[in-house]
């Protein structure tokens, strides 16, 4: 299957996504861990509709630069809506300082012109730390989630 087809496909879900949160955002009384995920999946939309327009102009490195920008600037917008919605006492500053780390690593990596294994081991770490965090968060407070029969 081509990358235009996956990515557009991929782009049209995010779309959906962002909308259903922004409109579970607006309801009365509800949590505002929904806006903080809209938010989230704009990121990962803008990195799938950057990665496809900059591929198509011949620009890979760009490209790539662009979308892992992107996918990095996600992670510490999710973990924000998982911390709203689950009412956690966390410190947000580690999100942002992580987020803030592997996007200087980016651009480090791109000026120096790193390896394409050492650009990738700077924020592939920080993304693996992101969902363990979040991951985490969730089996700490699995108790109070409703069970699933």
């Amino acid at each position: 299957m081509s990358y235009e087809i996956v990515h557009t496909f991929g782009s049209t879900t995010y779309f959906i996504f962002v909308l259903l949160f922004l409109w579970a955002s607006r309801v009365p009384r509800t949590n505002s861990g929904a806006g903080w995920w809209a938010v989230s999946i704009s990121c990962a939309l803008l990195a799938r509709l950057g990665l496809f327009v900059l591929l198509a102009a011949a620009n890979q490195r760009l490209a790539i630069a662009v979308y892992i920008m992107f996918n990095v600037l996600e992670k510490p917008f999710l973990m924000t809506g998982l911390v709203r919605f689950l009412n956690l006492s966390v410190r947000m500053r580690w999100f942002w300082t992580a987020a803030l780390a592997a996007e200087a690593w980016l651009c480090l990596a791109l000026a120096a012109d790193f390896p394409s294994w050492a650009r990738t081991l700077g924020y592939a770490l920080v993304n693996a730390g992101f969902m363990l965090c979040m991951a985490g968060f969730l089996l700490k407070r699995r108790a109070e989630f409703p069970a699933c029969r």
